[in-house]
């Protein structure tokens, strides 16, 4: 399914909480890399932005 979702898009974006390391593992293993961060304006967590591209 990733993989499907990278090859419809140039750019692909996403959202993850910072503590949550195991998604943040598997994106990277996946080719996403660090983009940004942010705070989720509903709940208040940090957010890691990570980016791939096809």
């Amino acid at each position: 399914m990733l993989d499907d979702a990278k090859s419809r898009r140039e750019n692909l974006k996403l959202t993850v909480y910072r503590e949550d390391d195991l998604s943040v593992n598997f994106y990277e293993k996946h080719g996403f890399i660090l983009f940004g961060d942010q705070i989720d304006k509903h709940t208040g967590h940090y957010e890691i932005i990570m980016q791939c591209c096809p």
